[in-house]
């Protein structure tokens, strides 16, 4: 974005979620909560530093467990906080109430085809390019097909853990739904920088398709908030962020235009 090379918010997300479990061994991955964006990673070499935190869990009275977790970069005399999340865990067969699938008007008709939508609207790599099909739209929000995350090794060189916590791509694909409706709905892209929660009701997405709902809770020029769900093909919310917001600004449009790196 804007010619240089940043990290998804989508992936700061999953870093903060692995080093939760693997500091508290023994409790697996549901989620996170107040999940912010605090100052952004641009990626200056190959070569870059993160550093990841987490606390000991924390038993709550739903039975879960919270923890902690930060993401930091070296600053020239201090580190910089880029992410931090409470991280959610439970015991092992902990079951999580799954939401019904929510209703979202579709009615209008989306006009680019994925690849104008790429290629116009929005700012992401080949490698991020998940949407596969857009479903339809309206002021209540929009409607759109993904596809999930691939094998670590597809990831990362030397993967330093061995399997997925979230589903980084599946997640950044929602942000980039966003981005779409945000620019037919209210005028202008948009960026995320908050998640009131996530959960995740399976274990793994294992490289299927998933429907992702996005309904908007509230809207103006410059933010939204919208409750956004992950549904697989058995009809059923395999997962879903409540309290999505996203910061809303027609100069971004310029900014996602610089897709090749050092424009």
């Amino acid at each position: 974005m804007n010619g240089k090379a940043v990290l998804p918010v989508a992936v700061a997300a999953e870093l903060l979620s692995q080093a939760a479990v693997a500091v508290n061994s023994g409790l697996e991955f549901v989620g996170y909560n107040e999940m912010r964006l605090q100052k952004g990673v641009v990626l200056e070499s190959d070569s870059q530093i993160l550093h990841l935190y987490s606390e000991k869990a924390e038993l709550q009275e739903d039975g879960t467990y919270k923890a902690i977790a930060e993401l930091r970069t070296d600053g020239v005399k201090w580190q910089h906080v880029n992410a931090k999340a409470e991280i959610i865990l439970a015991p092992k067969g902990f079951a999580l109430k799954v939401p019904e699938v929510q209703k979202v008007d579709i009615s209008q008709k989306y006009n680019r085809s994925i690849k104008e939508a790429y290629s116009e609207c929005l700012f992401h790599g080949e490698f991020l390019q998940a949407l596969t099909e857009i479903k339809g739209w309206s002021n209540d929000g929009m409607v759109a097909v993904s596809k999930t995350s691939k094998p670590l090794a597809d990831w990362f060189k030397e993967p330093m853990f061995t399997n997925w916590q979230s589903d980084p791509l599946m997640i950044d694909s929602a942000y980039q739904l966003m981005i779409l409706w945000t620019t037919e709905a209210l005028g202008a892209p948009s960026l995320p920088n908050y998640a009131k929660n996530y959960r995740q009701f399976i274990k793994s997405f294992d490289g299927q398709e998933v429907t992702i709902s996005a309904k908007a809770a509230k809207k103006s020029t410059s933010s939204a908030i919208a409750t956004i769900e992950f549904i697989t093909n058995d009809g059923k919310v395999a997962a879903i962020i409540d309290g999505y917001e996203c910061t809303i600004n027609s100069a971004l449009t310029n900014a996602f235009k610089k897709r090749v790196l050092g424009d």
